[in-house]
C-alpha cells in the first residue's frame, strides 16, 4: 500500500490532504453474470441454420446494479452446431442443440451463465 500527502493550499493556514491507496486496480463487486438472447430475457431459443442471433452478458453487484467494463468470454458447447463470436454473435450452423456459456473472472472467482440454442433446418415444418 502506498501513502501519499501533499499541501495543497498555503493562504492564512496549511491545509495537508492524505490518501492511502494500492497502485493495483480495484475489482468490481460482481455478483452475478446473467446471459440472454437479445431483446428478450429468453434462456432457450430454436433457430433455422444459416440464423445469427446476439446473447447479451449483464454483470450485477450485490445490490443488483448493473456493472460495465469486465470482460466476458463466450464459447459454444457444441460448435459443430452453434459458433459464438467474442462479442456474442450465436451463428446456427448445423441441425442440433448446443449451450453458450458466458464467463467472467474476478479475481479468483469465476462467473458462469448460459443459454440455449437448437437449431432445426426449418422451423415451419418444411
Amino acid at each position: 500500500m502506498r501513502c501519499q500527502a501533499r499541501v495543497v493550499a498555503t493562504v492564512g493556514a496549511t491545509i495537508v490532504v492524505a490518501g492511502c491507496g494500492s497502485s493495483e486496480p480495484t475489482s468490481p463487486n460482481v455478483n452475478q453474470l446473467s446471459l440472454h438472447y437479445e431483446g428478450t430475457s429468453a434462456k432457450q431459443v430454436a433457430m433455422e441454420v444459416g440464423v445469427t442471433l446476439r446473447v447479451i452478458a449483464e454483470t450485477r453487484d450485490a445490490s443488483g446494479n448493473l456493472l460495465s467494463g469486465l470482460a466476458v468470454q463466450y464459447r459454444s458447447s457444441k460448435p459443430e452446431f452453434v459458433t459464438v463470436s467474442a462479442a456474442g454473435a450465436v451463428s446456427a450452423r448445423a441441425e442440433g442443440t448446443a449451450y453458450v456459456v458466458a464467463t467472467a473472472r474476478v479475481g479468483a472467482t469465476t462467473f458462469r451463465d448460459s443459454v440455449v440454442a437448437t437449431v432445426a433446418r426449418s422451423l415451419r415444418g418444411d
